[in-house]
């Protein structure tokens, strides 16, 4: 279970850049809007009887409110966005913690096999070492009664009587 060959849904994610420059860009625009704005205001409610005022200033105030759901749109792709990447992020955590899961089984039974290895490395050892000790013993038995033989034919052999 690869996290790499998943589909990689992040690549329909809007980047982080391309709000950045949008908002500057309406960062800049707003200061011109503002202005536009309180100028009208004032010569609007100044002359409340002109049209011409009146239109400008609603043009103005119009300006204004797609101003504000233009960030207003920005900030529900924002969060939009936020969604999907928690969603992922979630995903990938589930992914994660079953691979850690996945991971301790196997390093356990990795564990387990090393250490029956090394069971029967020593096992293999300790009848060496026992085998090299009977070889001995049988070696040393095999002396002892040779000598015991040569000891005892020495012992009952009749000796000669010199005249």
């Amino acid at each position: 279970m690869s996290l790499l060959n998943e589909n990689n849904e992040d690549t329909n994610l809007t980047k982080s850049h391309v709000f950045k420059e949008r908002l500057k860009a309406n960062v800049e625009k707003l200061k011109y809007i503002i202005e536009d704005y309180t100028k009208n205001y004032i010569s609007h409610f100044r002359n409340p009887t002109d049209d011409e005022y009146a239109n400008t200033y609603q043009k103005s105030e119009n300006q204004l409110h797609s101003f504000r759901s233009e960030l207003f749109e920005i900030k529900n792709q924002i969060d939009s966005n936020s969604g999907k990447l928690n969603n992922h992020l979630n995903s990938y955590d589930t992914k994660i913690n079953k691979l850690k899961k996945e991971n301790e089984k196997l390093e356990k039974l990795a564990a387990k096999l090393n250490q029956t290895s090394n069971t029967s490395s020593e096992r293999i050892s300790n009848y060496q070492t026992e085998y090299e000790l009977q070889y001995l013993k049988n070696w040393a038995l095999a002396l002892t009664f040779i000598t015991a033989l040569g000891v005892t034919g020495v012992i009952f052999t009749p000796v000669k009587k010199v005249v």
